[in-house]
């Protein structure tokens, strides 16, 4: 059975479309209704593998075939669709069926692409455009297919780019740009690329501290600088340069800090700061940073929430201030 988004009046259970050509009424069954997010149109979703009438002939076409046709002669009709593949392409990978998932996200990809090459300036569709380019890149990536992962994220890179220059005021191409700079970021650095990761880092750590003073109540934003921050300390801990890492460590620990002011109760941030004091320590062995990691992982321990890996960790640092 096929799952199809399609865009027209509905009543329960059935829908009626008029063919043009023929100008009889087509009755396709429905499964049920979805209402896209921004309520301008209603969506069936269309169960049946075949539907009923010809529409395009005498002979009955396959429910996928049908849509495809239909959607071809409207822009709208084909963003619907893009939705439905995009969809469809998340319940898969909630299953953990990345293959399929993969095909759903490819069509989408290749509407969004035939789109975009007929429309070159609209936002909305570049936006999606690269959104769709991470889905893939993450995709290959999960499925070790690093190359192509990678050919994914710099389409989307080059997107951005060019988009940030052209609307510098424009926070979505901004974050976006961010967004790029750490997955290509990440990449590298599993392939052992140091110097193209810390590049990568680097320029999302632009981008994201001219986004945090923009948008200081913008919490992803901080926690996503600390993260990039605390990247480039581990590389520049590797590369022996302990001033360097002990400034990014800093730095992603101040935003920490910060962040858990606002809310107590999260626990990864808490962990997040055990840790940062941790690789603090780590710079110079001042066992006061090591003591600030181990006071925060008795607290979450008092709470019922310190793992039972990190309890590992905890009995460690006991030893070493012992």
């Amino acid at each position: 059975m096929s799952n199809f988004l399609t865009k027209f009046i509905f009543l329960p259970k059935i829908y009626f479309f008029k063919s043009y050509e023929t100008s009889k009424y087509v009755i396709i069954y429905i499964e049920g209704v979805f209402m896209a997010s921004n309520f301008e149109y209603s969506f069936a979703l269309v169960q049946n593998e075949m539907i009923s009438g010809g529409i395009f002939g005498s002979n009955s076409i396959s429910s996928s075939d049908f849509l495809n046709q239909i959607y071809s002669i409207n822009n709208d009709w084909q963003r619907a669709l893009v939705d439905n593949y995009n969809i469809q392409g998340d319940r898969y990978l909630l299953k953990g069926d990345v293959e399929n998932a993969k095909k759903m996200y490819q069509s989408s990809l290749n509407i969004l692409k035939s789109l975009t090459s007929t429309d070159s300036t609209n936002n909305k569709l570049q936006l999606d455009l690269t959104n769709s380019y991470d889905k893939m890149g993450d995709l290959y990536l999960k499925s070790g297919e690093i190359q192509k992962a990678k050919e994914m994220y710099q389409n989307a890179l080059k997107i951005r780019v060019m988009f940030s220059y052209l609307d510098q005021f424009n926070g979505e191409w901004q974050e976006g740009l961010s967004v790029s700079y750490g997955k290509l970021g990440d990449l590298l650095l599993s392939t052992n690329d140091v110097a193209g990761a810390t590049e990568m880092f680097s320029k999302a750590v632009d981008v994201l501290e001219k986004l945090v003073i923009s948008q200081p109540a913008n919490i992803d934003f901080q926690t996503t600088l600390s993260l990039d921050y605390e990247k480039l300390g581990d590389i520049l801990l590797d590369q022996g340069d302990k001033n360097g890492a002990k400034e990014m460590y800093q730095k992603s620990l101040a935003i920490n800090e910060r962040l858990h002011d606002y809310n107590k109760t999260d626990v990864e941030l808490e962990r997040n700061l055990w840790i940062i004091n941790f690789k603090l320590f780590t710079t110079d062995y001042d066992y006061g940073f090591l003591q600030k990691a181990v006071d925060i992982m008795k607290d979450m321990q008092k709470k019922g929430v310190l793992s039972l890996v990190d309890q590992g960790y905890l009995n460690q640092f006991i030893y070493l201030l012992s």
